[in-house]
Order: structure tokens, then sequence, then C-alpha cells
């Protein structure tokens, strides 16, 4: 084992990062919320091989807050559906009594009207008595079929106080035959029940509009197990609005320690050693260097800084983001995310940035746009203006 393992480990993870955003289309390595899959692996075997302590715990923390992060997520579209329902079963209810009370209208009159003789009117005509079944069932077909071109809903008869209607079929653009373009048939009371023609047996179609109306009790009970069924999911729902993520304190927990830990180990060096060049920053940046003395106009860049890596999601959002100390001597490479007329602020990683002077760089530097930088004597200049001098 080298001294150099922890660091291939890192660029491993720092791989995995990439390989994982490739596969969820992601194309910017500044847009990554949280490292999986295999990634977690490397980050592991990289903790064992630095022998910290604090690094295994930040792993651990790390995965815990994925877990929570997510959990709470599915709580937050949980809750958004609960609104949604609260606002609309209401009117679910509403219609479903307003529905049961029809059926429960047809149901009475279908009992005012169950004679013991048989009777059916079609059109103008109406058939009793002896033999008035298999007539009124030919005269029906017969009206029906006449109509079979016609869309539109044609009341066809009157049977038990209910209307007896029929609606053409469409011939599909010349694809469907005459035999195949059966009109539907409806039984209309307060609300409307779906019959069947039998062209080939007309008395068929009396019998499919009587089992209609004798099913109207079923359709009752079914509705009113429809109408509790949904006044229970109302106060179930009710019961459940507003209610509070049972993990959240755990998470502020996690959050709190992790940004400690992330503060304390400055982890995101080692992002920067993988995605950039590990060995200069191995040895060209002195982390544990003295900070130089706050400057006013130096700490207005540095809030526009972690502002700015906020809103272009340059940062890792459950991360804190960190200032550290520029390098004395070597290159470092970056992107610029904040400026004023004396100092320019780089972020080196995803969650860290240093604040140098820019009037050695020797030219206008826009945000966003991406550094490579050579210290000397704690003075930064542009690496790449310095190449064309030459």
């Amino acid at each position: 084992m080298t001294k150099d393992w922890p660091v291939k480990w890192q660029t491993l993870e720092t791989k995995a990062r990439f390989i994982h955003q490739v596969m969820r289309g992601e194309t910017s390595v500044r847009s990554a919320e949280d490292l999986e899959s295999g990634a977690l692996t490397y980050a592991e075997i990289k903790a064992i091989a630095s022998g910290n302590p604090a690094v295994v715990e930040k792993i651990k923390i790390d995965t815990e807050v994925r877990k929570l992060d997510q959990l709470r997520a599915v709580h937050a579209n949980q809750q958004r559906h609960i609104r949604w329902e609260i606002r609309d079963l209401p009117r679910q209810i509403t219609e479903a009594k307003l529905h049961l009370a029809s059926i429960e209208a047809d149901i009475a009159t279908r009992n005012e009207n169950d004679t013991a003789e048989f009777a059916m009117t079609v059109g103008n005509r109406v058939f009793s008595g002896k033999g008035a079944r298999e007539e009124s069932a030919t005269a029906l077909t017969f009206a029906i079929l006449t109509w079979r071109d016609d869309q539109s809903l044609q009341s066809q008869g009157v049977f038990r106080g209910f209307e007896i209607l029929s609606k053409g079929k469409a011939d599909g653009f010349g694809l469907l035959h005459d035999d195949e373009r059966i009109p539907d048939v409806f039984v209309r009371g307060r609300t409307t029940y779906s019959a069947k023609l039998n062209p080939v047996n007309p008395v068929g179609t009396i019998q499919s509009i009587e089992h209609t109306l004798r099913i109207l009790d079923k359709l009752a009970d079914e509705q009113q197990s429809r109408v509790a069924r949904i006044e229970k999911e109302l106060v179930d729902y009710q019961a459940q609005a507003e209610r509070p993520f049972e993990h959240e304190e755990r998470l502020k927990q996690l959050l709190t320690r992790q940004a400690e830990l992330n503060s304390a180990l400055d982890l995101d060096k080692g992002d920067q050693q993988g995605a950039d060049s590990a060995p200069e920053l191995k040895d060209d940046l002195d982390v544990s260097q003295t900070p130089t003395p706050a400057e006013p106009s130096r700490d207005q860049v540095a809030k526009m800084a972690e502002a700015y890596m906020r809103a272009s999601k340059t940062a890792i959002r459950e991360m804190s983001i960190s200032q550290r100390t520029p390098p004395q001597t070597g290159p470092v490479t970056g992107r610029a995310v904040a400026k004023d007329d004396a100092h320019i602020a780089v972020a080196t990683a995803a969650n860290s940035f240093f604040v140098v002077p820019s009037t050695s760089l020797g030219r206008e530097v826009e945000i966003g746009e991406r550094l490579s930088l050579r210290f000397q004597r704690g003075l930064p200049s542009l690496e790449d203006d310095r190449t064309r001098a030459r």
C-alpha cells in the first residue's frame, strides 16, 4: 500500500460521479447532487485508506442524509396529493350522492310500473296482451335499425316508465359492414343505462332491457358503497394533512454534523484532485496556512460567490460552501464565480472557493469563465496568458 493510494481512490470516486451523471443524462459535473451506486463503495474504500475515523463518520452521515432526503421528497409529494384529494373529494361525494338519488328514483319508477301484463310503446303504437312481447320486440328492433346511420340519440319507445333510446354508429370510413354496425341501446329514467340490441333475435333485445331494470338495486348498493368509501377517504386524508415529516429533527441534526465535518475535513479538496489535477492541488494548496485578514471588499466578494454557486447549482445542495486559503505557489484550475474591482472568487471544487486580488491577472475575467491560474508568492496570474506571451 503506497501513500498515494487514498488519492487514487479519490480519483475513482470522482470518475464514478462522472459516470453516474452520464447515465442520468447530466453533462455538467457541477449539477451533481450526491454520490450513488458504485461511487459510495469507492468513497468507503477511500475512507478506509485514509485511516481517518471522521471521514468514515462523514460517509455514514452522507448516506443517511441521502436516504432521509429521499424520504422527505416522498413525504412532500404525498402531502401535495393529500391536499389535492381534500379539494376534489367533496365534489366527488356530491356527484356520487346525486347519482345514488337518481338510481333510487329510477327503482321507485320501475316498481310503480310493475304490472302482471307486459306492455311497451314503440313509436306511437302500444303493444299489450297476448303476443305483445314478440310483436313489440320486432317493431322496436326494426325502428332502431332504421336509424342505424343516425349518430344522435333517438327515442324509440317507452317501457315501465323508462324511455328506450338508440344511437347509430358510423361506418368506420367504409371498414365496417352493415352487420357490424349494430346501434347502441339505452334505457333512460333519471339517469341513463345501457342495454343491448339483438338484431337476430328481437326478443333478446327486450330481455336485455328487462335485465337492465332488474339490476338497478345492485347498482344502488354499489353506489352507496362508493359514497361511503369516498367519505372515509376524505376523513382519512384530512387526518393526514399537514402532518410533519417524522424524521425532520434527525435530518436537521445530521445536516448540522455534516456541515461540521465538511468544514473540519475540507473534503472538497479531494474533489478537485480527482476532477482536475490531484498532484498539483496536493502539493500546492497548503490548507494549513493562516487565513489572510478579512477585508470589506474580500468579504463582499465571498458572499457573492456563495450566492452565485447556490443559484447556478455549482454547489452540491446538501453540503455547506467553504472559503479556502489560496495557495502561495503552483498551478490551480477553477471557475470564476464572483468579482469586484479589486478581488475575484474562484471555485476550485463543487463546494469550495478562494478569493484573491484580481489586479495581477492582467485582463478582465467573466463570471463563469474557466481559469488556469499560477500562483507565485500568493499572487495569481492567468497561465494561458503567460503561455501566449511566450
